[in-house]
């Protein structure tokens, strides 16, 4: 009897011991699938979007970040990092995707990087893709900590389908102090749109003329030296044209300013030249012709549209006249002396963001009436432009306002402020055992909760 007990014993253990290694087992798989140490996941809609760690498909040898949204959604896993004010950073990844899809047709959503609860992002990534390297520079501005993302969606759109990123890195680089500026204007020679008027459908498809193209060199000749002395020399200008003769087949609307051109709708157009240029502002030069709208029609009588941005690059339309006859970009000693206002204009609504983001004070550009200035003939608001940006608006007790000169040498980030780039710990996976197991314990108390996007995880 004491040997059938013993027997009984063995079997015991054995069944107790093949247990406890399955649980070990299944607990350690729990853990490979759901650790992500110091990054938080994220969704826009709770519960639709799944978190895996990948140990099957991953570009480096640490297992990669999966994002699966069945359904459209906006997720991602993002981390909050330190930073230096006013300084250039770099994230970099590989990502893979499998049919993203994104809800709208003009959308700049799928797979990239961005800065979470902000417009910032890098380029991102939809269809079936095998594994691609993916850049997001930014500057930290007067931050000293940002979140950074890794994202199946964006900021105005959903997405869905399978992504999976790995190899995450983080650098810092440096910018080279100067105030050259290198802009270029985009000329678009066709437009083939179609839009919505008194409830139709309107396909509308215009091209510029010769003499269309050749007011915009013109203009682009004077803003070069019109920002150098408006400035007071606090900047100087290098420019070049690029004409893209591919038309432009979608474009953007809202109440305030009808029909335009946003980056979105271009962003296929001219990534290729932005990418090689190093560009530090953006001018979409556009004519949409008489279906989208007359000259300067009451609602959205706007020549110039500005206060956007190309992945942080200032970017601005300029909108040509329908009419052949009109002088708004034309030089005449009797008719118009400033032909580049409005050039000068839109940059300088860009001057007003770098201003904001960075703390400075500054005057509203469009508030030129209440510190005395009137848009006169031939000039129209050249007095003010000249002391906007040389920081030369007169006050009563002495103070001037304006843009301030250094603003002039913050400007986007680029690649080569990363010629030597300084690589900072970012993903960074357990080393040891012990770590392992503090990991175990953490992943299982935190196992499957995400928090919506736009909201702190207070864990």
């Amino acid at each position: 009897m004491k040997e059938k007990s013993s027997n009984g014993s063995k079997i015991f253990s054995v069944i107790f011991i093949v247990l406890v290694l399955a649980a070990l087992l299944y607990i350690y798989n729990m853990y490979k699938e759901n650790y992500f140490g110091d990054f938080v996941r994220a969704e826009y809609n709770a519960h639709i979007s799944e978190f895996k760690r990948d140990r099957q498909i991953k570009y480096g040898s640490h297992d990669s970040y999966k994002i699966i949204s069945n359904e459209f959604n906006d997720a991602m896993i993002s981390k909050t990092v330190s930073v230096t004010p006013n300084t250039p950073y770099r994230v970099s990844c590989m990502i893979k995707t499998d049919e993203v899809l994104t809800q709208n047709i003009n959308s700049i959503a799928g797979a990239g990087i961005c800065i979470a609860d902000t417009t910032e992002c890098s380029k991102a990534i939809t269809g079936t893709t095998d594994w691609t390297k993916v850049e997001f520079m930014f500057d930290s501005k007067d931050r000293t900590e940002v979140s950074i993302g890794f994202r199946l969606g964006s900021y105005t759109d959903d997405c869905k389908g399978t992504a999976w990123f790995s190899d995450l890195k983080l650098e810092v680089g440096v910018t080279p102090k100067n105030t050259e500026w290198k802009i270029v204007c985009f000329v678009f020679d066709n437009l083939d749109v179609t839009i919505e008027k008194d409830g139709k459908q309107i396909r509308v498809q215009e091209s510029m003329t010769q003499a269309d193209k050749q007011d915009m060199k013109d203009n682009m000749a004077r803003a070069k030296s019109s920002f150098k002395t408006l400035s007071n020399y606090n900047m100087t200008v290098e420019y070049e044209i690029i004409e893209i003769k591919d038309p432009i087949t979608t474009i953007s609307h809202d109440d305030a300013n009808g029909y335009y051109v946003s980056p979105s709708d271009i962003s296929k157009l001219i990534q290729k030249y932005v990418e090689i240029g190093e560009y530090d502002f953006i001018f979409a030069a556009v004519k949409f012709g008489e279906e989208i709208g007359p000259d300067l029609d009451e609602q959205n009588n706007w020549i110039g549209l500005g206060g956007m941005d190309y992945h942080d690059i200032g970017f601005a339309n300029i909108r040509l006249p329908n009419d052949e006859k009109s002088y708004i970009y034309k030089y005449d000693a009797n008719i118009n002396l400033f032909p580049e206002e409005a050039f000068i204009h839109e940059f300088c609504h860009t001057l007003e963001r770098i201003s904001k983001e960075n703390g400075y004070e500054y005057p509203i550009l469009h508030d030129y009436e209440k510190y005395g200035y009137k848009n006169e003939a031939k000039y129209g608001l050249m007095k003010w432009y000249g002391d906007f940006m040389s920081q030369n608006i007169k006050q009563s007790h002495g103070r001037k306002l304006g843009i301030d000169p250094n603003i002039y040498q913050i400007k986007p980030i680029h690649k080569s402020s990363f010629n030597y780039a300084m690589e900072i710990e970012f993903d960074k996976d357990p080393d040891n055992i012990i770590e392992e197991i503090r990991a175990i314990i953490n992943t299982i108390a935190n196992a499957g909760k995400n928090i919506k996007i736009g909201e702190t995880d207070n864990t």
